[in-house]
């Protein structure tokens, strides 16, 4: 397991979008490379809220990394009756701006949850079991979770065996294209 680094808030910035950019790591961890990848977290965030900062914090401490560029799905079509996206926007800024995380953060709205929008470099797609295997079983979602190496977040009463079942109903070729890291409740607990 990597090792967890907590700090706080030493700054803040807005980036090119208008959002703001909160950073709590210092450019001396920075420069010494304790931290050195970006990650991608996408949801719906209806709203964003203290479970979601949980598997943030519990995909850092995996594997560390610099920023997590968190995209909130503007028009979600798995779930039609979403609050508006602007609204879950500002709720989302806010849960952030309340959090000290030990990394920056974007929150970004996109317009699915393919964001094919985002063209920058990402290192890794953070994202709970129940969701893969939602993704996995709707052939249009497969994009979604070929697209980035992820880090797969067990949650209680999901046996890890079910991302087995469902990668095996996939076409070979469409199974040999996701990649992904397990992380069990034993290797990084819940976080409350």
């Amino acid at each position: 397991m990597a090792e967890s680094i907590r700090a706080k808030v030493v700054s803040t910035t807005t980036d090119k979008l208008g959002m703001t950019v909160f950073s709590s790591l210092s450019e001396e961890d920075i420069i010494c490379g304790m931290v050195h990848s970006k990650v991608a977290f996408v949801g719906t965030f209806d709203p964003l809220h203290g479970a979601h900062i949980g598997q943030l914090l519990r995909a850092y401490t995996y594997e560390p990394f610099m920023e997590a560029v968190i995209l909130l799905d503007k028009c979600p079509i798995h779930k039609p009756n979403a609050t508006h996206w602007e609204h879950r926007l500002l709720i989302g800024q806010l849960t952030l701006g309340a959090a000290q995380l030990p990394f920056k953060f974007r929150l970004i709205p996109v317009e699915s949850s393919a964001a094919t929008e985002i063209t920058e470099s990402i290192d890794r797609r953070i994202t709970g079991i129940d969701s893969l295997v939602d993704n996995l079983r709707i052939p249009e979602r497969w994009q979604w979770v070929q697209r980035w190496p992820m880090i797969v977040l067990s949650i209680p009463g999901v046996k890890k065996s079910i991302i087995v079942e469902a990668l095996n109903q996939l076409p070979e070729d469409e199974r040999a294209k996701i990649s992904y890291k397990y992380v069990s409740e034993a290797a990084v607990p819940i976080m409350s």
